[in-house]
C-alpha cells in the first residue's frame, strides 16, 4: 500500500481554504439568525395586530348597534305623533258628528 504525503504548502493551503469557507459559513449562519429574528419580531406584530382588529370589529359592531338604535328614536316619535294626530282627527270628527 502506498502512502501519499501532503506537502506543507499544500497542507496550508487547504486549511486556509476550510477557514474561509468556515468563516463564509459563519456570516451565512449569522445572516439567517437575524433574518429570523425579524420573521419573529413580524409574526409577534402581525399578532398583535390580528387582536386590535378584532376587537376593533367588535367596538364597530356595538357601535352600528347603537346607531341603528339612535335612528329610531325619531321613527318612534313620527310614529307617535302621526298616530296622535289621526286619534285628533277622529276624536275632532266623532265629537262634531255627535254635536
Amino acid at each position: 500500500m502506498e502512502t501519499e504525503y501532503v506537502t506543507r504548502t499544500e497542507f496550508e493551503l487547504q486549511v486556509k481554504e476550510i477557514e474561509n469557507e468556515n468563516t463564509r459559513q459563519n456570516h451565512r449562519i449569522t445572516k439567517v439568525e437575524n433574518d429570523l429574528s425579524v420573521i419573529r419580531d413580524l409574526t409577534v406584530s402581525v399578532e398583535k395586530m390580528a387582536v386590535n382588529m378584532n376587537y376593533m370589529q367588535k367596538s364597530l359592531e356595538k357601535q352600528s348597534k347603537d346607531i341603528e338604535s339612535i335612528k329610531a328614536i325619531p321613527a318612534g316619535r313620527w310614529d307617535k305623533l302621526i298616530s296622535g294626530i289621526i286619534g285628533a282627527l277622529v276624536t275632532a270628527l266623532i265629537a262634531w258628528f255627535i254635536h
